[in-house]
């Protein structure tokens, strides 16, 4: 008689809802469903109880991607666990999901959806560039603050009444709207001191915006020298639009063809087709809009001073300006994908 001999591993599928002092866990293997726990969050003490009570398991974990990061998926691989870091928009939803939802429906939908194969895995950066990604977007938050602070101080000036001059009446704070502020008469010292600490913060965020800047030029040129002078030979592309790049979107190896770089960065339009309806409803909200807000600015630089992009725009003549710069600004990210493949210089003039 033949002993047959089991050779595959059984398999046992996690799914994990994340928050900040407990995971909801939910397992299944193949022939059953287990009860969903709670524990805190810490993959040693998972990979304890797991050990325990799913000795000689091929695992497979998922969660949700978001303010949780990738430590956790670091740690799980680290125990020869396959882990799976999902989009939450990319998760099959039901009709009734939105009546019904909690922690455990969570986590019993994403074992399941892992276990069916329905869920693909975001890009993980590597330790290095995430940290990267980190600092700028640091200096993104840093732009952000100050023009929240801007705000602020024009609107407390038409409060009072009082009324800008012309010529500094800008986007643009020069040092002598500053100090124009600054020497404003007050009635009271109150509205004085009021507008002095929004003056000093001012002041203060644009320095942190120019030291940070500076920071991120100095470690890209230091450590994706190569990535670096090559998306710089772009028309338009400036240090912060190539270290953008390099943070957000990282190798471009990982592409097969421009269509997937495209469709990461938002530079696909949205299509609605039904019968003999076929429109297109503007770009796609699925996007890194940091990249490609910051790709559109450079767009409107390269049409000044790249020959080719200003006869493509020209060529356009008679559409929205804010319709072909978006056309212009996928030019430039094509060039950027092509530069950071082949390795070499882009030339003005010589390709469109």
């Amino acid at each position: 008689m033949v002993e047959t001999q089991t050779r595959a591993m059984p398999k046992l599928w996690i799914g994990i809802d994340f928050h900040k002092k407990t995971w909801r866990i939910h397992c299944r293997t193949n022939e059953f469903s287990g009860n969903p726990f709670s524990m805190e969050p810490n993959p040693q003490l998972l990979k304890e109880k797991i050990d325990r009570d799913y000795e000689g398991y091929d695992v497979e974990v998922v969660y949700e991607c978001g303010c949780f990061g990738y430590w956790a998926h670091r740690d799980f691989e680290s125990y020869g666990w396959k882990s799976c870091v999902v989009n939450p928009a990319d998760i099959p939803r039901m009709h009734k999901d939105k009546y019904e939802k909690s922690d455990t429906i969570d986590a019993r939908k994403l074992s399941k959806y892992l276990q069916k194969g329905l869920l693909n895995s975001v890009t993980i950066p590597d330790i290095k560039r995430e940290q990267l990604r980190s600092l700028f977007r640091r200096r993104v938050q840093l732009v952000k603050n100050i023009r929240s602070v801007k705000v602020i101080l024009k609107s407390q000036l038409i409060y009072f009444g009082i009324k800008i001059p012309d010529e500094m009446d800008n986007a643009s704070w020069s040092k002598a709207f500053r100090d124009w502020v600054k020497d404003l008469e007050w009635e009271y010292e109150t509205a004085g001191y009021m507008m002095q600490t929004n003056i000093d913060q001012v002041e203060y965020l644009h320095y942190k915006i120019n030291e940070v800047g500076n920071q991120l030029r100095k470690y890209c040129r230091d450590h994706y020298r190569s990535d670096y002078d090559l998306l710089m030979s772009i028309p338009g592309i400036g240090p912060l639009t190539a270290i953008c790049f390099i943070s957000e979107v990282g190798e471009v190896s990982r592409f097969k063809n421009f269509k997937q770089l495209s469709c990461l960065v938002g530079m696909m339009p949205t299509t609605y087709q039904s019968s003999d309806t076929n429109r297109t409803q503007g770009l796609t909200p699925r996007a890194l809009r940091i990249m490609r807000s910051y790709l559109v600015e450079a767009a409107w630089q390269a049409v000044r001073i790249d020959p080719v992009l200003r006869e493509y725009y020209k060529s356009h003549k008679g559409k929205k300006p804010n319709d072909i710069i978006v056309k212009v600004s996928r030019k430039l990210l094509s060039r950027a994908y092509g530069v950071l493949r082949t390795g070499v210089a882009y030339k003005i003039g010589l390709l469109k």
